[in-house]
């Protein structure tokens, strides 16, 4: 518990709350749970049309109007989580994915018709459902040897010859 009468004068550029506390309820009510929302609703989008939320740790989907034609990207540092069909559709030839990454969501690349290559950095456990399907240009995959599950339809429709299994695959 707090001691009474805490004063809080703020944290530079989060907090500022000029009151006396008295109890924990009032941290939580006061500053925590807004803080807790703004960080969560968070949002921005990226000059090529990609939309970041949770300070960009997520990222949601590329625009498809603005990114069609991109061929080439590199997912920032920092991203842990890419959403459902982010990229789905798109003419992406070569996308780079960071180390921080540690989620691709069920159909993040599927229907790129372009992409030739993936490397699935080393904290992606699960390879989802239609991830890749479609990608009918995908001829070399390099999955860590995190990687535990493969999903159904994961590399269907792709032009894939042969993928080397990680010891750790448990399901497929």
């Amino acid at each position: 518990t707090l001691n009474s009468y805490i004063t809080w004068k703020s944290i530079p550029n989060i907090i500022n709350l000029d009151k006396k506390v008295e109890s924990t309820l009032d941290v939580l009510d006061d500053i925590i749970v807004p803080l807790v929302r703004n960080v969560a609703m968070s949002e921005f989008v990226d000059d090529y049309g990609v939309r970041y939320s949770n300070y960009g740790r997520t990222l949601v989907k590329a625009d498809y109007v603005l990114f069609r034609d991109v061929e080439n990207y590199e997912v920032p540092k920092g991203v842990r989580t890419i959403g459902e069909c982010a990229f789905s559709g798109m003419s992406l030839k070569c996308i780079i994915l960071p180390d921080s990454l540690n989620f691709i969501g069920k159909n993040a690349f599927s229907d790129c018709h372009n992409l030739e290559s993936i490397i699935v950095p080393r904290n992606v456990d699960i390879i989802r459902e239609g991830c890749f399907d479609g990608c009918v240009s995908l001829c070399e995959v390099q999955l860590s040897k995190s990687v535990f599950a493969i999903h159904p339809d994961a590399f269907t429709r792709t032009d894939l010859k042969e993928v080397v299994i990680p010891d750790s695959i448990q399901n497929i």
